[in-house]
């Protein structure tokens, strides 16, 4: 399993650009070791401690690669977050890190195309795998995801 990142497509004389994830988890103690872990593995890491913060991070950067979004948030739950963006066409990929395997929540992940679900608790592994292969065409040097491109559909992963 090749979990580094391939950056992305390079213009002629400019440095390659590490895929950029926006973290979304109230749990500092969690967002800080999600924060370490991905950054360990070469992303660009941005953060939001609820689905307000999140959307106003996504309105202000434009060079947002995949979002990985916890259900449950204050202010904001993760939820209404993927329901705002879904209705605003945004097509970055989505993958959802939950506590909880409801199965209201699995209908609507997939109806809504996250790109992959996490159970909580995961690894490093777990972590690198879903978000490897969410970004496999960014690595591959499409363009960074813009309101055009389409997620990859549902995925579920455990680890």
């Amino acid at each position: 399993m090749d979990s580094t990142p391939k950056t992305g497509k390079k213009a002629s004389g400019e440095l390659p650009v590490a895929p950029r994830i926006l973290v979304v988890e109230d749990d500092s103690a969690v967002l800080q070791v999600l924060c370490e872990q991905l950054t360990e593995l070469g992303y660009a890491v941005e953060t939001a401690a609820d689905g307000e913060i999140a959307l106003m991070r996504l309105r202000l950067r434009s060079d947002i690669d995949l979002i990985l979004l916890d259900l449950d948030l204050p202010r904001m739950s993760g939820r209404e977050l993927i329901g705002v963006l879904s209705a605003g066409g945004s097509r970055v990929p989505i993958v959802v890190m939950t506590g909880t395997d409801h199965a209201t929540d699995r209908i609507y992940l997939k109806r809504l195309q996250v790109a992959a679900t996490l159970a909580k608790p995961f690894g490093l592994k777990v972590l690198a795998k879903a978000v490897s292969d969410v970004l496999k065409p960014l690595k591959a040097g499409a363009k960074r995801p813009s309101k055009g491109r389409k997620t990859t559909g549902p995925h579920k992963l455990h680890g």
